[in-house]
């Protein structure tokens, strides 16, 4: 099952169909998970190794796949 957007839905969802046996990729534009959680609020508001460590979680016991996504644009201009 592909999820796009590494978000706190995409992880949510992630979670409950990683709990069910479902395989899950996750796709999402940024280096790290967790969107508005990682980038959006300040690290004195919330402790992003909290979000690590669910992402962690999810990767060794779950076996979550996180790829990241690059535009398109990017890969022509690399190519040339």
């Amino acid at each position: 099952m592909a999820i796009i957007g590494a978000g706190p839905a995409g992880l949510s969802c992630a979670t409950f169909l990683l709990r069910e046996g479902i395989a899950v990729e996750l796709f999402d534009k940024q280096n790290r998970a967790g969107g508005l959680l990682s980038y959006g609020i300040p690290g004195f508001k919330l402790d992003k190794s909290d979000i690590e460590r669910r992402v962690e979680f999810l990767n060794t016991r779950l076996e979550l796949n996180l790829t990241k996504i690059v535009k398109l644009e990017k890969i022509l201009v690399l190519k040339s």
